[in-house]
């Protein structure tokens, strides 16, 4: 049978349309309830991320003192720092602070690109050989004599360490700087204060409030020993943040932790 013009448009243009997916919301649900149950925090995986964290505040510490004010795991003062060097029109000083950038953001490229392409090989278990990278160049971090170089050794290896975990007891968590570690306390402190006032139920939001607190105090804890063993032991003082690392490869190599890449 044939159809007329207008039938032929309405058949055309009058199908179901698929439901719509607010992105957006389901993005924003994920990272707003990032510990399901209180059974999801495991210890193992709490210990690495604390003692990874603690690693990132020391060399961040140690960087900052040695290199003339260059942050070697916290970009976002060297982007602000950059900027203002560019107004101002100082380009000697602008390729100084994008040395770290360019360290940082290419080491945790190559990592990133090693860990998806190498996962296959060697049953998921990733963590340790970056981990053990990132070690070696702290180490010569820690032998470096010039500011360039210990830029070149420092951010770099920060760069491996942002890029090799990510996932702690399920949710994302980001070792190498706290920025948004503090903004996930706040929302999980805002959401338990609200389940209180409703009686709903605040256990769940009280326990990532508390679980990303203690990130951030890993991480000032591991400034604090940064700026105290610099001052005992000088540039050598780096080496004992691959005490941390190594210790976490080994609970990656003998499956200890549920951590992701």
């Amino acid at each position: 049978m044939l159809l007329s013009t207008a039938d032929r448009f309405r058949s055309r243009y009058n199908r179901p349309q698929p439901p719509v997916v607010n992105w957006a919301v389901i993005c924003r649900a994920d990272e707003r309830n990032p510990v399901h149950s209180p059974e999801n925090l495991r210890w193992p995986d709490t210990i690495a991320a604390l003692m990874l964290t603690l690693a990132s505040g020391y060399i961040d510490a140690i960087g900052f003192l040695r290199l003339g004010g260059i942050y070697v795991a916290n970009m976002s003062g060297n982007s602000v720092a950059l900027g203002m060097h560019s107004a101002e029109k100082d380009w000697p000083v602008v390729l100084f602070r994008i040395l770290p950038l360019a360290c940082f953001v290419c080491s945790l490229l190559c990592t990133r690109l090693s860990i998806d392409l190498g996962a296959p090989l060697l049953s998921n278990r990733v963590a340790a050989p970056p981990l053990f990278v990132e070690a070696v160049f702290l180490v010569f971090f820690a032998e470096s004599r010039s500011v360039n170089t210990g830029i070149f050794f420092a951010a770099t290896a920060m760069g491996i360490h942002a890029g090799t975990l990510n996932r702690f007891n399920g949710i994302t968590v980001h070792t190498a700087f706290v920025t948004g570690t503090l903004v996930k306390f706040a929302e999980s402190l805002a959401a338990s204060l609200i389940a209180c006032v409703r009686r709903t139920g605040a256990r769940q939001d009280s326990q990532a409030a508390i679980w990303f607190a203690g990130l951030w105090c890993a991480y000032v804890a591991g400034a604090i020993a940064g700026l105290l063993l610099l001052g005992v032991h000088g540039p050598r003082a780096a080496m004992i943040a691959c005490v941390p690392l190594l210790a976490v490869a080994l609970m990656d190599v003998t499956k200890l932790l549920t951590i992701s890449a």
